[in-house]
């Protein structure tokens, strides 16, 4: 793969729907003063083919921007219309005013036909000065182009009015008179790689009963909140090297891939790495990873910085990652040393976490 279209992609967040901590629970994963159990909502930036592409705004989209230090997106993509992946669209108006360019947003009919609803004020004409801007795009499950948000018409904030495109000339003329202003329909993208912008695979899954999107950038694949995916889809995650997917619970989850499922899947898709997110597990269950775990509580398992990763169907705990027994009270007979004791006459490396932010893990 050339340069211009390696992918690199940030976990801005690899919490559930409700982050990690959870309001009101005191489990030990919740009331920890461990930075690494403090996980946002998820998310993922994308950097592929010179554009910054986001993929899903969350309720924590403010602190996600701040934490990476964004000043610029070409794109949102949206995989489905669940408050905990759209909640924070309000908060792009601060990429308007800073970066002076309306928010490209990429998501299905069914998902636009949600953010008119819950968003009305967006949507509604004249517009409310303050509102932020969007320019939104419909897309299918067909590859799409994202092309680069550098429009030469620049957003202009007017007092009391709200925003004007600044023309190459100067003069001001409106953002849009309709809703039907504010919408493109993208065509499939032919094979290949575009001259300007980025080639994007959906890949079609269901969240329990609901339809949503994963995305493909060149060899990385982003797959959360899914519950099953079509035999079909499977032939678009061929010869991938990196694949993030979504599993909650060690049993069998009504709208995610249990442990065990998503551990099958990855076998099949056959990824050099496989990233297993959305990570607060509440379990009851024992002999995780082959030992013993205090049942009752909550396990650390995946986040930007204790990612568990899975290749051949072998656990692999990658460098910052640690033991979920780890989450238990001090005094557990599956303590640390002991853990780390019992690893080292199995002959397998398990060394001890880095200091990391809760935010940040890149792959590439």
């Amino acid at each position: 793969m050339g340069e211009k279209n390696k992918a690199r992609l940030t976990f801005l967040g690899t919490g559930t729907s409700q982050g990690v901590p959870i309001i009101g629970c005191n489990c030990p994963v919740c009331s920890s003063a461990d930075a690494r159990d403090k996980r946002f909502r998820a998310s993922a930036l994308v950097e592929y083919a010179g554009l910054n592409i986001l993929v899903d705004a969350g309720p924590d989209f403010r602190m996600q921007m701040l934490s990476q230090k964004v000043h610029h997106l070409d794109a949102i993509l949206l995989t489905h219309n669940h408050k905990d992946h759209t909640g924070g669209l309000d908060d792009v108006r601060s990429l308007n005013y800073v970066d002076r360019r309306a928010a490209e947003i990429y998501c299905e009919e069914n998902v636009l036909g949600d953010l008119i609803r819950e968003y009305p004020y967006v949507f509604s004409f004249p517009k409310y000065p303050g509102a932020p801007e969007w320019h939104m795009h419909v897309i299918t499950e067909e590859p799409f182009i994202v092309k680069p948000n550098n429009d030469a018409k620049e957003l202009v904030w007017v007092h009391d009015v709200g925003y004007s495109y600044r023309l190459p000339d100067g003069s001001l003329v409106p953002t849009c008179k309709s809703i039907s202003e504010m919408i493109e329909r993208e065509a499939p993208a032919p094979d290949g790689c575009p001259e300007q912008g980025a080639r994007v695979i959906p890949v079609r899954g269901l969240h329990d009963k609901l339809p949503v999107l994963g995305f493909r950038f060149g060899d990385i694949a982003y797959i959360t909140d899914m519950s099953s995916l079509e035999e079909s889809e499977l032939e678009k995650l061929k010869g991938l090297r990196h694949l993030t997917l979504n599993t909650v619970s060690y049993k069998k989850h009504h709208s995610h891939f249990s442990l065990e499922e998503a551990l099958v899947l990855a076998d099949r898709i056959g990824a050099e790495h496989t990233f297993h997110t959305l990570s607060r597990i509440i379990t009851n269950l024992r002999n995780i990873w082959g030992r013993s775990a205090k049942p009752g509580g909550c396990v650390r398992m995946c986040s930007p910085l204790t990612t568990v990763w899975s290749s051949n169907r072998r656990f692999s705990l990658r460098k910052e990652a640690r033991c979920p027994c780890r989450s238990v009270p001090e005094g557990c007979p599956d303590s640390r040393e002991r853990i780390r004791r019992q690893d080292l006459r199995n002959g397998q490396r398990h060394p001890e976490p880095n200091n990391a932010r809760r935010s940040g893990r890149h792959i590439q």
